[in-house]
C-alpha cells in the first residue's frame, strides 16, 4: 500500500503523507488518533474508487472500442484501461519488444494488443485487475496451470498465435493456407527434451556478486595506468644531470634539457620555479642573451620565431600609442620609458632597455590578447597578466616567460590544458577594471 504516494521513492512518500495527516507531534494518543482518522479516509476513498470504476463507463468510448474493450469493462482499472484503448490506436507486431509501456506498467502496448476482435481479458496482468480473485479465476481464456507459466511468455505467445490466426483468415487462396499449415507442423514435430538428459553445468553461479572478481576498468583509470607505466619507463631511463647537454640558442624538449627541475649549461644551473609541474612541461626556450631575451623569448610564442623580437615591440609601441591613457593615467607606468624601451633596436642593448615587469607584461597582454604569466626562482616577482580590454574568445593557457637569475629570461611551453599553480593576478587588474567599468572576463577563469 502506497497511501497515494505514487513517486520513485515509495516509502518516503508514504511517510510524508502520514506525517501530514498526523498534523502534530503532541500526545501519543492525539497521534494514533489523527493516523487512525486518515486510514479509515483513505480506505473509504479507495473503496469508492473501486466501486466508481466497476460500474461506470467512458460515455466518450466509440461503439468500436467498446466491442474491443467489452470484456475488461468494470474489470480493469480506469488507467490500464484508457492506456490500453490509446495503444489500440496504433497496434502492431513487433517481436523484441521493449516499450516503456510494458516495461514500467507491466500492460500490453501496441505490440502485444490484437490488431481486431475484443481484448482478452487473460491478456491483462492481475495488477491492474479491480477484482482478481473473482475475474482470474472465471475468465475462460486462462489455462489451469497459467500460475507456472511466465507471464510475459505467456502474453507473447498468444499474441503470436492471434498473428498467425490473422494472417492464415487473410490468404487468398488455398496454397498459402496449406504453406502455413506445413510450417506449423514443422514447429510442432520439435522433439521433446527430457531433463535428465541436459547437463549440469560445470559451474554453478550463485546469489549475488561472485567472489574474486573484479570489474574492468573504466577508460580514465587506464588512461591513469598507461601514465604511470610512462613515467616508470621515463625514471628508468632518465639520464643523470651530468649526461644532460643543452644548446641555449635552440628549443629542446623537457625531458631532453631537465633533470630534477635544473636546467644544466657549462657555468651555472637554471632553477624553475615549484608552481610549474615538471612533468606537464613541453618545452623550453632559451633565447639569445642580448638584454632583448624577454622580447625574443615572447616572438617564440606568439610568431614562432624569436628573430621576430623587434615586430613584437613595434605591435606593442602601436598598443601603447593607441591607448597611451591607460598606461599612463589608469596603471601610472613610465610611458617615456616604455617607449625607449619598444623603440630601440640595439643588440646587445643596455639594462635600462630590458623587457619590465609589470610594465612590458602588461601591455603585452593587452596587445596580443593573450594572458601573460611571470615566473622567477624565489618567486617574489612572480605575477599573472590579463588583457584589459578583449574578452576570451576561448580559454587557453597563459604565456610563460621566466625569469632566471634575474637577468634573463626563457619561454616554458606547457602541454595542453594543464593544470599549473598560476601566481597571483596583477594587483592593479581587479582595481582598473571596477574604477573604469571594465568587464572582468578573465579572473573567472584562472583565479
Amino acid at each position: 500500500m502506497h497511501f497515494g504516494a505514487t513517486t520513485t521513492q515509495r516509502v518516503e512518500g508514504a511517510h510524508s503523507a502520514m506525517k501530514h495527516a498526523i498534523e502534530s507531534s503532541g500526545s501519543l494518543t492525539r497521534a494514533f488518533n489523527s493516523l487512525d482518522r486518515w486510514l479509515r479516509l483513505h480506505h473509504e476513498e479507495n473503496s469508492l474508487q473501486y466501486e466508481n470504476e466497476s460500474i461506470s463507463i467512458d460515455p466518450l468510448l466509440t461503439q468500436d472500442d467498446k466491442d474491443r474493450l467489452e470484456p475488461l469493462l468494470g474489470k480493469v482499472s480506469q488507467f490500464a484501461l484508457n492506456t490500453i484503448k490509446n495503444e489500440l490506436l496504433r497496434t502492431t507486431t513487433y517481436e523484441a519488444c521493449l516499450c516503456e509501456l510494458r516495461v514500467n506498467y507491466n500492460i500490453p502496448c501496441c505490440h502485444m494488443l490484437p490488431a481486431k476482435g475484443p481484448v482478452i481479458l487473460s491478456s491483462i496482468p492481475k495488477r491492474w485487475l479491480l477484482f482478481p480473485d473473482r475475474d482470474q479465476l472465471d475468465s475462460s481464456h486462462v489455462i489451469q496451470n497459467t500460475a507456472s507459466i511466465n507471464t510475459d511468455n505467456f502474453i507473447s505467445l498468444k499474441s503470436k498465435l492471434y498473428t498467425v490466426e490473422t494472417r492464415y483468415m487473410n490468404f487468398l487462396d488455398e496454397q498459402q493456407k496449406s504453406a502455413l499449415l506445413n510450417q506449423l507442423d514443422d514447429i510442432l514435430t520439435v522433439p521433446e527434451v527430457k531433463l535428465s538428459d541436459i547437463k549440469v553445468p560445470e559451474r554453478i553461479k550463485g546469489k549475488g556478486r561472485p567472489s574474486g572478481t573484479k570489474r574492468l576498468p573504466t577508460a580514465l583509470e587506464r588512461m591513469e595506468q598507461e601514465e604511470k607505466k610512462r613515467k616508470m619507463n621515463d625514471y628508468k631511463n632518465k639520464k643523470k644531470p651530468k649526461d644532460v647537454k643543452k644548446e641555449l640558442t635552440k628549443s629542446t624538449s623537457f625531458s631532453q634539457c631537465i633533470s630534477e627541475l635544473h636546467i644544466e649549461d657549462q657555468n651555472s644551473k637554471i632553477l624553475l620555479s615549484y608552481r610549474i609541474p615538471a612533468n606537464d612541461i613541453d618545452q623550453v626556450y632559451n633565447p639569445l642573451s642580448d638584454g632583448n631575451c624577454g622580447f625574443r623569448a615572447l616572438a617564440f610564442a606568439i610568431r614562432g620565431n624569436e628573430e621576430n623580437w623587434d615586430l613584437i615591440k613595434l605591435a606593442m609601441n602601436n598598443q601603447l600609442n593607441k591607448r597611451i591613457e591607460i598606461y599612463k593615467d589608469w596603471l601610472g607606468y613610465n610611458v617615456e620609458l616604455l617607449k625607449q624601451i619598444l623603440e630601440s633596436r640595439a643588440s646587445p642593448c643596455e639594462p635600462s632597455l630590458w623587457f619590465l615587469s609589470p610594465d612590458c607584461a602588461q601591455l603585452a597582454a593587452s596587445t596580443f590578447s593573450v594572458p601573460i604569466a611571470i615566473f622567477d626562482e624565489r618567486n617574489e616577482q612572480s605575477m599573472l597578466f590579463f588583457p584589459l580590454e578583449t574578452p576570451p574568445v576561448h580559454r587557453r593557457n597563459p604565456i610563460i616567460l621566466h625569469f632566471i637569475n634575474g637577468n634573463h629570461i626563457i619561454y616554458v611551453g606547457m602541454k595542453s590544458y594543464t593544470k599549473v599553480n598560476w601566481p597571483v593576478v596583477n594587483v592593479q587588474h581587479a582595481t582598473i577594471c571596477r574604477k573604469y567599468g571594465l568587464e572582468d572576463h578573465w579572473s573567472r577563469l584562472f583565479v
